[in-house]
C-alpha cells in the first residue's frame, strides 16, 4: 500500500454484497459510498470524485450494463468494474469489449478483488487524470439574476493535474510546521530538534513570542540549552498545536486578495485547532491528531482554490448573495465538481500527508444528517473533525449568508463525550485571546427588530441563538415586550407539543429536516441545514406580513 487516498462506489441492490465489497475495500484503506440502483449512482458521480465504482448488473431502475456504459464514455472516468451473478457470455463480451476493467461473478474471493482493484487504481493514477466529474463539454448555465452576472460557463478547469498544480502554486504550506507536527508526537525526537525548527520558522516563532514562556526563557538564546528550554517551557504538546495553527494561518496572512474573507478563515481555521485541544484531552488528544489537523485544513481548500480562481470566486459571492437559498459550499461544488476539501485532499496526497489526516478532511463536506449515512467508524471520524469545525465557526461568529447553519444534534453530541459545550466554548474563547487570534469582535448586524425567542428543547447550549443574531433581529424571551414575530427553536424537538402557542402567519420554526411535516401547522419551517441567508430571507418576510 502506498499511503494515497481512494474513494469507492459500490452500486448494488443487495445489502449483503455491498457489506462484502465494503468490508474488504475498507480493509485496503479504501473509503466506500453506495447507490442501490444506476440512477443513484450517476447522481453521485455527477457530484462526488470516486477512484473506482464497483457494479451489479441487474437492478431496479438504471441496470449496471448501462451505467457502465455511460461511465466509459466518459473521457476522465473512474476504474470500472461488474460483480455481478449473471453469467451471460454476450454481456461479457460487451462490456470489455467497451473497456470495463474487470468482471468478477458473484461469490468471489473479495480480498483477491480488491487487491486486484487497488493495483489497477494506482496504475491508472499514475498517468494525468481528471477528478473532475463534469463532462469536460460540459455547458451548464449558473443561474443569472440581474443583480448577480456570473460566467454562462463553468470554468475550464480539464483535469486534475492542472487543478492540483495551480492550487499547490496557491497553498505553499509551511513544510517546518509539519515537520514540528511529526516532531512533537514522535517519542524518540529531542527537544533540541523541535526547538531548531520552531526558530526557523517565522510564523511559529511569531506565535510563541506573543505567549508568556515564562522566566529564564529567552528565545533569542541559540544555543542547545536554550533550545531545550523553549520547549520545555512551552510544552511539546502546545508546540504541537502552534504549529498546527501555523501552518493554516501561514497561509491565510501571506496570500490577502480578500482582506475580510481570509483574516475570518484564518480565525475559524486556528479556532478550530483550539477546539480539538478543549475536546480532546489525555489520551484521547493522541489518537486524534489527525482529526484535528484536519479540522484546521478545513477552510483552506477554499483559500487555494480562491486564489487560483479569482475571477470564478467573484462570480460566486454574486451568485450566492442573489440566491440566499444556496451556501457557498453548494455554489463551490458545482462550479469545480467537488467541494474544496476533497480537492485538498488530492493535493495533500503529493506532499505524502497521512492518511489520519486526509480521511476526516475527504468527508467534511458532507453535512451532519449526510455523515449519519457513513459506516460507524468513518462516521465517528467525520464528527469529530466536523464538531471542531463547527465549535470554531460559534466562536468567531461573523456569520455570512452563505454560510451553511449545519449544527450537532444533541445524539451527536452525547456520542462524542461532548458535555459542557458552553464550558468548552469559553475555553476556546480564552485561548484565542492568549493567540490574539480573534483581535476583532464579531461584526454582528444592527438589529431591526426584537423576536420572541422559544426554545423547546432546553437540553445543552443553544447553538442556534448564537447565529440569529446575524439575522438582524434581537432576540427576546417570551413575554416579555411586545414583538411582531415568534421564532421558534424546534431543534432536537420531534413535534411541536407542549409548545406556547402563536400566530402562524407571524411565526417561524427552525427544525431539523426530518421533523418539518410535524411543524408545518406552526409557522413558516425553515429545516436545517440551511443558509444564513435563507433564515435572514425568511424571517424578514413574516417580520413584513
Amino acid at each position: 500500500m502506498n499511503g494515497r487516498f481512494y474513494r469507492a462506489l459500490i452500486v448494488d441492490d443487495e445489502p449483503i454484497a455491498r457489506r462484502m465489497l465494503r468490508f474488504a475495500f475498507e480493509k485496503e484503506g479504501i473509503m466506500c459510498e453506495f447507490a442501490e440502483d444506476g440512477n443513484q449512482a450517476l447522481a453521485k458521480v455527477d457530484s462526488t470524485c470516486f477512484d473506482i465504482v464497483v457494479t451489479d448488473l441487474k437492478m431496479p431502475n438504471t441496470h449496471g450494463h448501462r451505467l457502465a456504459m455511460e461511465l466509459l464514455k466518459r473521457e476522465n472516468r473512474p476504474v470500472v468494474a461488474v460483480h455481478t451473478g449473471v453469467t451471460d457470455v454476450r454481456i461479457t463480451k460487451d462490456l470489455l469489449h467497451h473497456g470495463v476493467d474487470d468482471i468478477v461473478y458473484k461469490p468471489v474471493d473479495y480480498a483477491n478483488f480488491v487487491a486486484k482493484m487497488r493495483n489497477i487504481i494506482e496504475r491508472q493514477s499514475a498517468y494525468p487524470s481528471s477528478c473532475d466529474p463534469r463532462p469536460q463539454h460540459a455547458n451548464v448555465s449558473i443561474k443569472n439574476d440581474k443583480q448577480s452576472k456570473p460566467p454562462s460557463r463553468l470554468p475550464t478547469v480539464n483535469s486534475a493535474e492542472e487543478k492540483l498544480k495551480r492550487i499547490l502554486v496557491a497553498l505553499p504550506l509551511s513544510p517546518l510546521a509539519s515537520s514540528i507536527h511529526k516532531l512533537v508526537h514522535d517519542e524518540e525526537s529531542e527537544d533540541q530538534q523541535i526547538g531548531n525548527l520552531v526558530r526557523m520558522d517565522p510564523s511559529i516563532l511569531s506565535l510563541v513570542l506573543r505567549r508568556d514562556t515564562g522566566d529564564g526563557v529567552d528565545l533569542n538564546d541559540p544555543s542547545a540549552s536554550g533550545t531545550t528550554k523553549v520547549v520545555s517551557q512551552i510544552g511539546r504538546r502546545q508546540l504541537g498545536e502552534l504549529a498546527r495553527g501555523a501552518w493554516a494561518s501561514s497561509v491565510l496572512l501571506d496570500h490577502d486578495p480578500h482582506g475580510d474573507e481570509i483574516s475570518l478563515a484564518r480565525r475559524r481555521s486556528l479556532a478550530a485547532g483550539i477546539a480539538a485541544k478543549v475536546f480532546f484531552t489525555g489520551e484521547r488528544r493522541d489518537s486524534t491528531a489527525g482529526i484535528s489537523m484536519a479540522a484546521v485544513l478545513f477552510l483552506l481548500g477554499r483559500v487555494g482554490l480562491q486564489l487560483a480562481f479569482p475571477g470564478e470566486y467573484n462570480a460566486l459571492r454574486n451568485w450566492t448573495l442573489a440566491d440566499p437559498t444556496r451556501s457557498f459550499a453548494e455554489a463551490e461544488k458545482e462550479v469545480f465538481g467537488a467541494s474544496p476539501s476533497e480537492i485538498l485532499c488530492r493535493v495533500l496526497k503529493a506532499w505524502r500527508v497521512p492518511g489520519e489526516v486526509l480521511t476526516p478532511l475527504s468527508f467534511a463536506h458532507l453535512t451532519y444528517p449526510e455523515m449519519a449515512s457513513l459506516n460507524v467508524l468513518i462516521r465517528n471520524i467525520a464528527e469529530l473533525s466536523k464538531l471542531c469545525v463547527s465549535a470554531g465557526w460559534i466562536v468567531c461568529g461573523d456569520w455570512q449568508p452563505g454560510d451553511l447553519v449545519d449544527l450537532p444534534s444533541n445524539d451527536v453530541l452525547h456520542r462524542h463525550r461532548i458535555e459542557s459545550l458552553a464550558e468548552n466554548l469559553n475555553a476556546i474563547r480564552g485561548e484565542m485571546e492568549i493567540l490574539r487570534a480573534n483581535d476583532s469582535a464579531p461584526n454582528i448586524p444592527a438589529a431591526i427588530a426584537p423576536a420572541e425567542y422559544v426554545r423547546v428543547n432546553e437540553e445543552g447550549f443553544d447553538l442556534l441563538a448564537q447565529i440569529l443574531p446575524y439575522t438582524n433581529v434581537k432576540l427576546v424571551e417570551s413575554g416579555s415586550m411586545p414583538c411582531g414575530i415568534t421564532i421558534i427553536n424546534a431543534l432536537d424537538a420531534p413535534s411541536p407539543e407542549g409548545c406556547v402557542q402563536s400566530s402562524r402567519e407571524s411565526t417561524v420554526v427552525i427544525c431539523q429536516k426530518r421533523y418539518a411535516k410535524n411543524w408545518a401547522d406552526r409557522g413558516e419551517v425553515v429545516s436545517i441545514p440551511t443558509t444564513v441567508g435563507n433564515l435572514k430571507s425568511k424571517i424578514h418576510q413574516t417580520l413584513q406580513f
